[in-house]
Formats: structure tokens, C-alpha cells, sequence
């Protein structure tokens, strides 16, 4: 499993696209990461999900394959990813790009435990032809100093304060809460917290701000105004999370 070039693993994780599911892989990256501590792990990203691993600490390059585009890109990048034979590539999306790509062994999602009870396991079970150590870690996000100042900055006067954070957004309609409900919990909830964050996209501010200009309770819309990682540490203080997704959840 060495490159004899460099005394150390070349290993390509193939990520999955949607944020919720991209985060689930995490304890995959890190049990790399412990059975291979030297290697830098290049990884396949979605567009939008790129900077919930751009700060990971063991991270090599960052290729972007965007979904919606279908074979668009795909060739430049194919060309990219075979200047270097891998020793190792984890394909946790399965879409075919692997087939293209020069590598020692291949693991791939094929080869997945289809018994495994949670994602975060399914996706550890790929590795299990390693014969390594695959012990469930919990997920991981690396938000910088920058955000976590950010998140300091935005919390203020609620530091240390009992907060509700909701996402009240999703990537599908069929999915939402409808605004009622959430007006009607923190009502319900208001006396228990001081402050109440809504956080999202700039798709979500609509529905945000129905909520935001509806109840009497001190609320702080911050759906469009925060990157993802901005959005994990404000995350990190919240006493509740309610939301529709499992990107934020």
C-alpha cells in the first residue's frame, strides 16, 4: 500500500455531493487518516460541498466533478486525476468515474455492507478489504478561527446562553415544515431560550423571514448571510437544533 516514489500512500477519495452526505463520509477520511497518518488524501468534491472539506488538515487536492453537469467537465477531469496512479482510490459515489482511473486497488461502494444500519457505517463498511480498524468516529467538520470569530461576532450578548438554531429550508419542497409549525414552536419554546438563529441558504431566506417577521420574540435571520463552515460554529453554540435536513442536522 506504500508509493515507492514517496515511502507513502497516493490515496483519491470519491465523495458523495449533497452536504448531509458528504459530511456522513468523514469517519471514512479519518480512518484513512489514522491507518495512513504521512498520506495526503486527494478528494473528488461537489461544487458546493468543497468547502466543507477545505480546511481538513490532511487533505491533498481538491477536484471538483459537479452532478448537474453530467458529462460536461468530465473529461478535463479524467485527464487531471490520471497524471497520478494511486495507490489507493475509495469511491464512495459510484458513478463510473473510477473505470477511468489508474490505480493499485480500487474500493468502491459496490463492495459496501448492505446490512450496515447507518450511513456512516455503510460507508466505513467499503474499506473493510483494508483489514484496518474501522471504529465509527463521529462525523467531523473543520471550521477555521475566521469562522468561529464570525460565529463570537453574530452570537454576541447570547454567548453562553441557552440558543435555538433552525434551518427551516431544504433541498426539496417536499421536505419543509411548514412555516405555522415553526412559528407555533418558538412560541411554544421562546421562554426557555435567549436568542433564536435561523440559518440556511439565500433559497431559505424566504421562508426565514416569514418567520422572523412574525413573532414577538427576539430572532436573528441569518439564512444567505453565512458559509457552511460560518453555519457549523454558530451551530456548535446551540443548545436545540430543529430543522428539515441532514446537511445542518
Amino acid at each position: 500500500m506504500i508509493h515507492p516514489g514517496t515511502g507513502q500512500p497516493d490515496i483519491l477519495v470519491v465523495t458523495l455531493s449533497n452536504i448531509g452526505d458528504v459530511i456522513l463520509t468523514t469517519p471514512v477520511l479519518q480512518t484513512l487518516h489514522r491507518q495512513y497518518p504521512d498520506a495526503r488524501i486527494d478528494m473528488v468534491v461537489d461544487r458546493r460541498s468543497k468547502e466543507l472539506l477545505e480546511n481538513c488538515p490532511f487533505r491533498g487536492e481538491l477536484f471538483i466533478k459537479d452532478k448537474k453537469s453530467l458529462l460536461r467537465g468530465a473529461p478535463q477531469l479524467v485527464l487531471r486525476l490520471r497524471r497520478k496512479i494511486y495507490t489507493l482510490v475509495v469511491d464512495l459515489r459510484t458513478d463510473g468515474l473510477t473505470l477511468f482511473l489508474r490505480a493499485d486497488r480500487k474500493l468502491t461502494k459496490r463492495n459496501s455492507d448492505p446490512e450496515a444500519i447507518h450511513a456512516a457505517e455503510q460507508h466505513l463498511s467499503v474499506l473493510a478489504p483494508l483489514s484496518i480498524d474501522r471504529q465509527v468516529t463521529e462525523c467531523c467538520l473543520w471550521p477555521s478561527p475566521e469562522d468561529f470569530q464570525y460565529a463570537h461576532d453574530v452570537i454576541g450578548e447570547c454567548e453562553g446562553k441557552n440558543i435555538l438554531c433552525i434551518a427551516p429550508g431544504a433541498n426539496s419542497p417536499g421536505k419543509i415544515w411548514d412555516v405555522q409549525n415553526y412559528r407555533e414552536l418558538i412560541g411554544l419554546l421562546g421562554e426557555q431560550f435567549e436568542c433564536v438563529f435561523l440559518i440556511g441558504g439565500p433559497e431559505d431566506a424566504g421562508i426565514a423571514n416569514r418567520i422572523y417577521m412574525d413573532n414577538r420574540i427576539t430572532i436573528k435571520n441569518l439564512c444567505g448571510k453565512t458559509t457552511l463552515l460560518q453555519a457549523a460554529a454558530i451551530l456548535d453554540s446551540a443548545t436545540l437544533f430543529v430543522g428539515n435536513d441532514s446537511g445542518p442536522g
